[in-house]
């Protein structure tokens, strides 16, 4: 008996572009893996009276307004309030994706996607509309774009930094 001879194009070694592929989806099925898994999301006291003062209309100073300004655009753009815990989760998992697509092609980038995507950390806060929690998800953007322009060797062009500069902004709602 002899071994079949095996077709080397069915096997052939995973390329960079593959990996990219494996990490994208990777990406994408955890985010939303997560974001079923803690819809639709919890909100605490702080957070109910801002989105109150969303549907309102009428902003206090006695928490940071931009949490309900942002919450009034949502509102606005979306038409719904109850997507605040996926845009932190998508946030989240984008800066993640933007950051690791860098390391070299293999399946070491996919698995820390995994590790930190769904590190106890992480997990129990993404899922929670909390000021602090965007301020994190806001910070952690704003670092992966410019990380990511760096490491392609890419000048910051007008639109990034607008993007980086209105995240920096959301992330200074905590004062």
């Amino acid at each position: 008996l002899t071994a079949p001879a095996i077709n080397q194009s069915m096997y052939r070694k995973f390329e960079r572009r593959d990996w990219q592929e494996v990490l994208r989806l990777v990406v994408i099925v955890g985010a939303l893996l997560q974001a079923a898994w803690l819809y639709p999301g919890f909100v605490y006291a702080d957070s109910f009276d801002q989105y109150t003062q969303a549907l309102k209309g009428q902003f206090s100073d006695w928490h940071p307004p931009i949490l309900a300004l942002f919450w009034r655009l949502q509102i606005e753009v979306l038409g719904t309030g109850n997507l605040f815990y996926a845009i932190h989760i998508a946030g989240y998992w984008l800066a993640l994706y933007l950051v690791l697509r860098h390391w070299p092609a293999s399946k070491w980038p996919a698995i820390a996607v995994l590790g930190m995507g769904f590190a106890p950390f992480a997990l129990p806060f993404l899922g929670v509309v909390w000021k602090d929690v965007s301020l994190a998800v806001s910070a952690m953007l704003a670092c992966a774009l410019i990380i990511d322009a760096r490491i392609q060797s890419k000048p910051i062009n007008i639109q990034r930094g607008v993007i980086i500069g209105l995240l920096l902004l959301r992330s200074e709602e905590r004062r």
